[in-house]
């Protein structure tokens, strides 16, 4: 089937890879008996890039705000309100909880096992538990003190650990997590 020189034209319109208005100009000037067409569809392009960048925009959207509850999430495990519950969960005590963080621990000292384990008893990512570990040193609370600011510097999570209070019980739990076994 012959095609006629219309739809040649707007055949050539619609593959252009940049459909701006100086390549729609340069359409009308060569074409002016097709301008209704050619501006039809120019325009309903431009309807429907514009539907694609505020789908885009809305997927990123939704995105970054499921990846803040997530990292909210995490940090109120650690260290909000759900700290109790999240203890009790994984049978391991407030206190060693809260000190994963920032500005206590050296975050790339802890075991990649336990972050995976951590992250899987919350359900959430890796990242969302890097980040609330990272925004864990928020909580710092304001006091008078003799000392110079900025404190002690982290320490590797072995000298956490070795540090902390933990039962026998208590460490088979935080053995078990950094172990290939898994978060159970």
């Amino acid at each position: 089937m012959m095609m006629s020189k219309r739809d040649d034209v707007i055949d050539d319109f619609c593959v252009e890879t940049d459909l701006s208005p100086a390549v729609l100009q340069t359409f009308i000037a060569r074409h002016p008996e097709y301008i209704e067409e050619l501006l039809e569809l120019y325009h309903e392009f431009a309807i429907l890039e514009l539907d694609l960048m505020d789908a885009h925009d809305a997927s990123e959207t939704s995105q970054a705000v499921l990846e803040t509850q997530m990292t909210q999430k995490a940090y109120n495990a650690l260290f909000g309100a759900e700290v109790r519950t999240f203890s009790k969960d994984i049978r391991l005590p407030r206190g060693f909880l809260t000190g994963l963080n920032s500005s206590v621990i050296e975050l790339r000292s802890v075991p990649l096992n336990f972050l995976k384990a951590m992250a899987a008893r919350l359900d959430v990512g890796l990242a969302d538990l890097w980040s609330a570990m990272v925004q864990g040193n928020r909580q710092a609370i304001a006091m008078k003190s003799d000392d110079k600011p900025g404190g002690a510097k982290p320490i590797s999570f072995d000298e956490y650990i070795n540090r902390a209070t933990l039962t026998s019980e208590q460490e088979k739990v935080l053995s078990h997590m950094m172990s290939d076994d898994g978060p159970n």
